[in-house]
Formats: structure tokens, C-alpha cells, sequence
């Protein structure tokens, strides 16, 4: 759908930029990951690739249910979780090696694409449960993990990036419950009463989570239930705005749809634009660039991603796993 693809092209370009300014000395510290409690706009992005996974199975689970044999499904889905866990893993050591971090023990990050696909293992087998159930399902692991993290491993979440394997019951909870809100969402007629869905739901997320905080911190390195909950409801309140807009009118936005339907390839590119424009020993051209230089590489790393993500269209490839 054009609202799912633009949705997840914001999702590329913000993580793309953002991921440029990490190491940007003038940077304003609200625009990097909080390292710790807190939350900040780049702590949503990870969370709106994982809503875009759920819109579209929320979009498709219906007809999942209908097929005489469902075990191709989860065959399909269990591969490609397994397969952004290998290409997540290579990434990581890629990268340790390349910085000089050793490749065992804290030195190798438990990146996106490994939370990714570990959450999606973990939906299998209630994907094709009502979504009330796997709503049920996702809540009860968001408060599993919670009362695990807060008794047990705390102090092993916090030594590794991207709160580490052990945070993927979260994750899988944030999925279950995604997939439950976009399975409701794409069976409600009608673009007011969708958009109306949207909005209530992310507000009482948001609600919720501000409730919340006081007892359970907003962490995304600890993936804690208030920080699932609080960035789900801004995922939903964006995507409802999205929605708004191209649900009637899906021509809208081409050039924001188009990155949206090339996700995997364009986190490829991206990575490669930044070796490029992160060279190690040249602090003036990255770190401690000025405003206007790096202003510059954004622009070149967002027309380097739109240029090959029109490429990819014009020629009618595609990857997928």
C-alpha cells in the first residue's frame, strides 16, 4: 500500500541522516540515541521499521488464514527472520573489525536488523492467532521481559548496543502487538474511522507509557516496556498521518513511496555512502565538520538513496528475502 511505502521511506531516510549525525560533534545530543533512560527522535526510527513489518502482515493475515496450507507462512517468515539475523550479525562484525573493536565478547552490537528478525521468530506462532489473542500474547511479553530485565539481566542489556539478544522478547512483544493494531486497522472502513483508530490508539500508547515512566524508565538500550509502548504510539500517530494523506490519494508522495519499497537494499547503500563520508583520521571532513559540510553529506546521502532507490523501480528490481 503507498501508505505503508511511504511510511517506511521516512523510516530509511531519517535512519540514513540520523545514523550521518551520530558522530557529529555539533549535533544537538536530542537528536542521538539517549545512552540510557531517556528518549529522544532517533530512538523511534527502529521502532517504525518494525511497524511496517506489522502493516504489512497486518494486511495480509486474513488472507494467511484462508489458505489451506498455512505452513509455508511461517516457513517463509522463519527464513527470512533468519536471514536479517545472518546478514545483521556479518554487519556488526564488519563493523568491529573496521573501527578496530575486537570480534568476541562486547565488541560485536546486536544491531536492527538482528532485533528484527529475532521479533519476527518470535511472532510465528501466533501469527496467524486473532489479533486480540496476539495482542494478549504481546503484552504478556512486554511485561515478562520487564520483570526479567529489572531482576536479572539489567547490567547484561546495558553492556552491549541495542539492548542485546536478550531484549528480543520485547521486540517480539512490540511486533504481536503491532500486527494486532494493523490487522484492526486494515479491516476498519473508511479513511475517518481508520485515521480515528490510529489516533486514539497512539495517543493511549503515549498516555500510557508517560504513566508509566515514573515506575518503569524509557530506555531504549534496555528495550523497557515504556519505551515500546511510548514509540509504538508515535509510530501509529505518524503512520496515521501518512495514512491520512495517501489512502485516498495513493499517487501522492511518489518520491517518498519509491525508498519505501527498497528497504533492505537501500540500508546496503546507505552504509556504503557512510564509509565514504565517515573516513577514519580526517576529523574536519566528519566529527568535527562544520555545519554547513555536514548539512552537504546529508543532502548527498539522502540523493544517493533516492537516485538508486528510482533506479531499482525503473528497472523493476527488487530484493527480497
Amino acid at each position: 500500500m503507498a501508505s505503508i511505502d511511504a511510511f517506511r521511506g521516512v523510516a530509511v531516510l531519517v535512519m540514513a541522516v540520523g545514523n550521518l549525525g551520530l558522530g557529529v560533534r555539533w549535533v544537538p545530543t536530542a537528536l542521538k540515541h539517549a545512552t540510557d533512560i531517556g528518549f529522544t527522535i532517533a530512538d523511534v526510527v527502529a521502532p517504525m521499521f518494525m511497524l511496517s513489518i506489522a502493516l504489512v502482515i497486518g494486511t495480509r493475515v486474513g488472507t494467511w488464514r484462508a489458505l489451506p496450507d498455512r505452513a509455508p507462512i511461517r516457513v517463509r517468515m522463519a527464513r527470512r527472520g533468519l536471514m536479517l539475523m545472518g546478514i545483521g550479525a556479518v554487519i556488526s562484525g564488519g563493523q568491529a573489525l573496521t573501527v578496530g573493536a575486537p570480534v568476541t565478547g562486547g565488541g560485536l552490537s546486536w544491531g536492527v536488523l538482528q532485533a528484527i528478525g529475532a521479533a519476527t521468530l518470535l511472532l510465528i506462532p501466533v501469527v496467524l492467532a486473532p489479533a486480540w489473542l496476539r495482542l494478549c500474547c504481546g503484552v504478556a511479553s512486554l511485561v515478562v521481559y520487564q520483570v526479567l530485565l529489572d531482576r536479572f539481566f539489567l547490567q547484561a542489556v546495558l553492556q552491549i548496543s541495542f539492548d542485546s539478544i536478550l531484549g528480543t522478547l520485547s521486540w517480539g512483544g512490540f511486533l504481536m502487538i503491532a500486527s494486532a493494531v494493523a490487522e484492526v486497522w486494515h479491516r476498519t472502513q473508511g479513511r475517518l474511522r481508520r485515521t480515528t483508530l490510529l489516533a486514539v490508539t497512539g495517543l493511549a500508547c503515549v498516555g500510557l507509557a508517560l504513566g508509566l515512566a515514573g515506575w518503569i524508565p524509557v530506555s531504549k538500550n534496555r528495550a523497557s516496556l515504556t519505551y515500546m509502548v511510548l514509540a509504538l504510539g508515535l509510530c501509529l500517530l505518524l503512520f496515521g498521518l501518512v495514512s491520512a494523506v495517501l489512502d485516498e490519494h495513493p499517487g501522492r508522495w511518489a518520491w517518498l513511496q519509491s525508498p519505501g519499497r527498497h528497504p533492505l537494499p537501500l540500508y546496503f547503500a546507505h552504509l556504503l555512502t557512510m564509509a565514504f563520508l565517515t573516513l577514519p583520521g580526517a576529523d574536519v571532513w566528519y566529527a568535527g565538520a562544520p555545519v554547513w559540510l555536514t548539512l552537504l553529506q546529508a543532502a548527498v546521502m539522502v540523493a544517493v538513496l533516492l537516485t538508486v532507490a528510482a533506479t531499482l523501480d525503473r528497472h523493476g528490481w527488487s530484493l527480497r528475502l
